[in-house]
């Protein structure tokens, strides 16, 4: 992918994502009725939320939950989200699954640094993750763009990693020419600071491409 690759590090776009703090709970409860009716089931009593200082500084906000497990769970987030993009799936995980949800940097309450959104370096924060909370091998489960992080890391890391789970993760951007549109004609153009409204109604559009998206299944 060339120039396109590198300046965007496959989503990483500095200027957007560090604007992007979590949503005010008081939208955080509308952005569920972008969701198809499910019957909700309450945290685990053990869910902690919390955040791990990895090198240069960096803070990653993570949820954690379940019992201390020989096989943990990694849950990476995609583009513009944060780890409360699972809470919908947390609840349904057995207890014996030890599962972290991380927020990525740029995203949410991590730490919002200037550089190093590339997909290598995304990888290189799980690993620095997983050494700090000396977990030695892990399930590693990418959604959307998060899958491309999660097979980086699956190929730099194999032997840290137990298995790869991938959910609607695209293979490669290269044949996504609405991602490049998009970036070309708007996310490229961005200079802080970012109108909140801009970056609220970004998030609005994509839940409700889901939820169509679901229902279409469905039916």
């Amino acid at each position: 992918m060339g120039n396109y690759e590198a300046k965007m590090g496959f989503f990483g776009v500095p200027g957007a994502i560090r604007t992007l703090d979590p949503l005010p709970r008081r939208w955080e409860s509308q952005r569920f009725s972008f969701y198809p009716p499910f019957s909700f089931r309450w945290p685990l009593k053990n869910q902690l939320i919390n955040t791990v200082e990895l090198p240069d500084a960096l803070n990653i906000n993570f949820a954690e939950q379940g019992d201390s497990s020989p096989v943990p769970l990694l849950l990476l987030h995609g583009y513009v989200d944060s780890w409360y993009s699972f809470e919908l799936v947390l609840p349904y995980l057995p207890e014996s699954i030890h599962t972290f949800a991380l927020t990525q940097r740029g995203h949410g309450e991590s730490s919002r640094p200037a550089t190093g959104y590339s997909v290598q370096v995304l990888a290189a924060d799980l690993l620095d993750f997983m050494d700090k909370l000396n977990l030695e091998k892990a399930v590693i489960t990418g959604g959307s763009s998060g899958g491309i992080t999660a097979r980086r890391f699956a190929i730099d890391h194999p032997e840290r990693t137990l298995g790869l789970v991938l959910l609607g993760s695209p293979l490669s951007m290269r044949d996504k020419p609405g991602v490049l549109e998009l970036w070309n004609s708007t996310i490229s153009k961005l200079t802080d600071p970012i109108d909140p409204n801009f970056v609220r109604e970004f998030a609005k559009a994509h839940f409700r491409r889901q939820y169509l998206k679901s229902i279409w299944i469905k039916s």
